[in-house]
């Protein structure tokens, strides 16, 4: 999700995100836009490739680490990379 470089009095939109077809929600959006002055706006679309490039993004930013798994006694366990 990288945002492209834009005008700084009109956020991005990030490749890809190409808003609603409802042009309502573009309108709200863009409302919020011009009061919250985002650094890009990035429409999700709740694809496969989407979820494994936020999954991705996370774990190199550290954002997203390992889940710990619990032992059949309940108890958690090392994360599987570190055992």
């Amino acid at each position: 999700m990288n945002a492209i470089s834009h005008d700084v009095s009109k956020p991005a939109i990030a490749p890809g995100s190409e808003g609603s077809k409802l042009a309502a929600l573009n309108a709200w959006v863009a409302q919020v836009a011009a009061l919250t002055q985002p650094d890009a706006i990035v429409w999700c679309d709740g694809s496969d490739a989407e979820n494994a490039a936020l999954i991705k993004q996370m774990q190199a930013d550290g954002t997203l680490g390992q889940a710990q798994r619990a032992d059949p006694s309940g108890q958690l366990a090392a994360p599987l990379a570190s055992r």
